[in-house]
């Protein structure tokens, strides 16, 4: 795959990771200045879906900053570049065909034929890793729920955006690098076998991404979890730790000492919102007021 093409994947992928009927939440109190906010977002929602979203509107006028997962200013296209560069590009002894079965990266020729109108093929992904890849795939499946996808119009970076024509400083709760490398950093025989796993059940995956899109629509987080931990496609144990938990934990010791200095928006995915290991049972556990915005 040519370097452009790797890097409109990877900007396409970070353009890619409680209560019901609810996605922004106040938090108070415990030595917090002021009121600051958690507002979960699906990565693939365009940012015209925050009209539908009660209360954001002051909610982000009253802040003065605004944390994302991470800062929207490391996205720049040659920042992206270089992490693609040392993150996507498999070992010459672990490409595609060599870590797929024929039968797998026949099967996988015949899923990027069909997202793309026969515009890309396995061959031509034949050097990146598994697991970039599979996340190229995700991507594709997400967008079946939303086709008019504009990575620049997209809900987590646009807040940020708007956040900083308002003059409200910005900030990130880990770095592209610490992202990418939990996306991608795991043994390539890992990466092969999740990889063949998505391939063997793409139609039901791509069902599964468009009934996430509706719940988001909802404002459903309860439900986006319960699908999240679908038994066919759902996360194993290992993956939510690994791609959710951990990374509350995580946030949790750096939220704290942000939101004692100032009254903060913190804009991540819905699904780091719910369950007993979300951000917001840790919140509460810690001794903050959470509330849904109405």
């Amino acid at each position: 795959m040519k370097m452009k093409e790797l890097v409109l994947s990877f900007m396409m992928i970070f353009a890619t990771l409680g209560a019901s009927a609810q996605v922004l939440y106040k938090v108070s109190g415990n030595g917090a200045k002021g009121d600051s906010y958690v507002m979960g977002t699906h990565h693939f929602a365009p940012s015209s879906m925050l009209k539908d979203i009660k209360g954001f509107e002051p909610a982000l006028s009253s802040v003065e900053a605004i944390y994302g997962e991470v800062e929207e200013g490391e996205l720049d296209e040659d920042k992206v570049q270089k992490l693609a560069k040392k993150y996507a590009e498999a070992p010459s002894d672990s490409t595609l065909s060599k870590v797929l079965t024929p039968d797998q990266f026949k099967l996988l020729d015949e899923i990027v034929k069909k997202y793309t109108n026969n515009m890309l093929t396995a061959d031509k992904l034949e050097s990146m890793t598994p697991s970039v890849v599979g996340m190229q795939i995700s991507a594709f499946q997400a967008l079946t729920a939303f086709p008019d996808f504009n990575p620049a119009d997209q809900i987590d970076t646009k807040i940020q955006k708007m956040g900083k024509k308002q003059k409200k400083a910005t900030g990130g709760l880990e770095t592209a690098e610490d992202q990418i490398k939990l996306l991608f950093g795991e043994p390539i025989s890992v990466q092969a076998a999740s990889l063949a796993r998505s391939l063997s059940q793409d139609m039901y995956a791509t069902l599964l991404s468009k009934r996430l899109a509706e719940l988001y629509a909802a404002q459903d987080i309860d439900g986006m979890l319960t699908l999240m931990n679908d038994p066919m496609l759902g996360m194993t144990p290992d993956e939510a730790a690994r791609m959710l938990f951990n990374r509350n934990e995580n946030w949790m010791r750096l939220i704290p000492s942000l939101i004692a200095e100032k009254p903060i928006m913190f804009v991540v995915g819905a699904g780091h919102l719910p369950g007993e290991r979300g951000l917001l049972a840790l919140l509460k556990k810690a001794g903050y007021e959470v509330t849904p915005v109405k």
